[in-house]
């Protein structure tokens, strides 16, 4: 994929990405599945005004891969190692490794309501610095179905970004974000062909 993130000072800016992965998966009794995969990621910035940051870099990873499904609820879950690494002077901000992984449950309720909660820490790519970054996070999310045609749904989003070399105080220090977001959403289907949000 390529996503393209003008800036005022870099209005051509992009990072084009490259990505597969294999898996090897034992479909288990009472709903389990287990097994290992591996991916592979190949990505590069390109459009800066200042050559030094238009980095490549290529990132490798294995995981423990379980999931299971029965009755209301479901679990999906990875662990494993996730290393980034970029050539030159780039390396600073692109060569990153970390314990990688995520939990990702969710519970029917009722007929109507349903709850989920991911967790997951994961190796990202932060454009604005032609950087990488290690995400940190868990969301918590409930719906509710009120009727056939209307639906409520809120979520909460913890995110603890580590982004190193990447700090302004002292400059190349680490820097360390912590965001929040909380948000409601309702949705109303009047129609076949009309849906309000």
């Amino acid at each position: 994929h390529t996503v393209t993130w003008p800036l005022p000072q870099d209005p051509n800016l992009a990072v084009d990405e490259s990505e597969g992965e294999l898996a090897l998966k034992y479909v288990g009794t009472a709903g389990v599945t287990s097994g290992l995969s591996g991916g592979y990621l190949s990505g590069h910035y390109t459009g800066s005004i200042n050559p030094a940051l238009n980095p490549s870099y290529r990132q490798w990873s294995g995981n423990y891969v379980a999931n299971y499904m029965g009755g209301r609820s479901t679990l999906t879950s990875a662990v494993g190692y996730t290393r980034r690494t970029s050539p030159g002077t780039s390396s600073l901000l692109n060569s990153i490794s970390a314990v990688t992984g995520n939990v990702n449950y969710s519970n029917q309720l009722t007929g109507k309501t349903s709850i989920g909660v991911i967790l997951a820490r994961v190796i990202n790519t932060y454009i604005t610095n032609s950087g990488s970054e290690i995400d940190n996070s868990a969301t918590l999310t409930a719906n509710w179905q009120t009727t056939y045609k209307t639906g409520v749904a809120v979520s909460y989003i913890w995110d603890y970004a580590q982004l190193p070399g990447q700090g302004n105080h002292p400059f190349g220090g680490d820097r360390l974000d912590h965001i929040q977001t909380a948000s409601a959403t309702v949705n109303y289907d009047a129609v076949r062909w009309l849906a309000i949000k």
